[in-house]
């Protein structure tokens, strides 16, 4: 990632633009950090099937409610995986893990596909060494989440109906109607 960086020298303001988090690169007398974004971080979403995050965070709540360890969690649920992509982050956590490295850092290259608050709710989990339990309220938000979503598609689905039929309608009425009332206005005798 790219991050460009405001900062004071010799009474100016200065732009550096730095390609990584090497706290050494970074000048003193800072003022603001901004994330660079290039066209590809806007063009390489991944649109996840948000169901199949939602299943493998609460195969893990299940998982550790058995007061089996994450890293076991993990490797059963690596081992019982067929999704390419839930595999990939799983083997995230699980390498995380093995190297002892904070998971939510190891997280944000799955940013666009699992979203930020699994990346969020790992973060509280290591700082508060409440693992199981971080996992248990992510597994639940996840779930109202979706649930909300659903609602609020449900609830638009209706109005866009409508408005699709209006559209169509005022199209056939000034493409087809008024022509045809026209040619037939046009045909009408006229009396004198």
């Amino acid at each position: 990632m790219k991050y460009k960086i405001f900062y004071q020298e010799n009474n100016k303001i200065k732009i550096k633009t730095i390609n990584n988090t090497n706290t050494k690169q970074f000048p003193s007398n800072i003022i603001k950090i901004e994330e660079v974004k290039n066209l590809k971080d806007y063009t390489n979403i991944t649109f996840s099937s948000y169901k199949d995050v939602i299943d493998i965070f609460k195969e893990l709540t299940i998982i550790l409610d058995t007061n089996l360890s994450l890293s076991q969690g993990i490797d059963i649920l690596l081992k019982g995986n067929q999704n390419n992509k839930i595999h990939q982050v799983l083997l995230t956590i699980h390498n995380a893990l093995q190297n002892a490295q904070p998971i939510y850092l190891a997280l944000k290259k799955h940013q666009n596909y699992i979203g930020d608050l699994p990346i969020l709710f790992f973060q509280l989990g290591e700082q508060n060494a409440d693992m199981k339990g971080t996992i248990s309220a992510l597994s639940k938000i996840l779930i109202e989440n979706q649930n909300s979503r659903k609602q609020f598609f449900d609830a638009l689905s209706y109005p866009i109906f409508l408005t699709i039929t209006l559209f169509l309608s005022v199209v056939i009425i000034f493409n087809f109607v008024i022509p045809q009332l026209l040619s037939s206005f046009r045909n009408i005798p006229r009396h004198q």
